[in-house]
């Protein structure tokens, strides 16, 4: 009995943990600031005030560092929702689109130039816009692709069709 070994597997499952963003309000934090100065404790203030005690903490030891919002966003929230579902039909087509795809056409009318810090001139992207409209004839197909490429591709398309 001796020489038998109980082995026991325990197997672990590694979860990530889900990033959690707490919301409250920043007259919260002034209140819990407040209270702790007044002598409560910074466990029970987090708790009473619905502020994170580790927020308390940092903003008794760093009293001159405010909490700014960032920079405001450049697009609207009606022109992201615009651009998300023309990307998931896009993709959903079996089009994905890529960041030049989206600043290069014309998703309902939104310039992605000022995304990315270009001028936004609308007589240039007007400009852009009628010069990718504009039909080729055959001729300056064949010359843009080359006379050998379309050959290979007629003769590609009588193998197949």
């Amino acid at each position: 009995m001796a020489s038998r070994q109980l082995i026991q597997i325990v197997i672990v499952r590694l979860r990530r943990k889900k990033t959690v963003f707490l919301k409250f309000r920043q007259d919260n934090v002034v209140s819990a600031l407040e209270a702790v100065q007044k002598d409560m404790s910074k466990k029970l203030a987090a708790k009473t005030y619905q502020v994170p005690r580790t927020t308390l903490i940092y903003r008794l030891q760093n009293p001159e560092h405010k909490a700014r919002p960032g920079p405001a966003t450049l697009l609207t929230k009606a022109e992201e929702n615009d651009l998300e579902s023309w990307i998931n039909n896009c993709a959903i087509k079996g089009f994905p689109k890529r960041k030049d795809d989206a600043i290069n056409s014309n998703v309902n009318e939104i310039d992605f130039r000022k995304c990315l810090g270009k001028s936004t001139d609308h007589e240039k992207s007007s400009a852009q816009c009628k010069t990718r409209e504009k039909l080729l004839t055959k001729e300056e197909f064949i010359r843009l692709i080359g006379e050998h490429k379309v050959a290979a591709g007629e003769e590609y398309t009588n193998i197949r069709g």
